[in-house]
């Protein structure tokens, strides 16, 4: 099934997501202050961290060739910095 799909099944719709973590999913590089922001969301809506890793392959051509056993380290990363306040993300102008 497509990746987007199943999340979409877990947390709804794409168009009713923040803008901020579209963006992030398809476009911004893939550093902790931005996975800690795409994890955060997702983790909050009750999503697997399997569906999110083959999500953020499916949105990034980048990561197509990058192993899921390294996008298990960045994301589980991501969500405890955020949890935790290490992780601070400056806000877009």
């Amino acid at each position: 099934m497509d990746p987007l799909a199943v999340v979409e099944e877990q947390m709804g719709r794409i168009e009713i997501w923040p803008t901020s973590v579209i963006t992030d999913m398809f476009h911004e590089e893939l550093k902790v202050c931005v996975t800690s922001r795409v994890a955060a969301f997702m983790y909050g809506n009750g999503v697997n961290l399997s569906d999110v890793v083959k999500l953020y392959k499916a949105c990034k051509a980048s990561l197509r060739n990058v192993s899921e056993t390294h996008m298990y380290g960045i994301i589980p990363c991501g969500i405890r910095g955020f949890l935790l306040g290490s992780v601070m993300c400056s806000t877009k102008t």
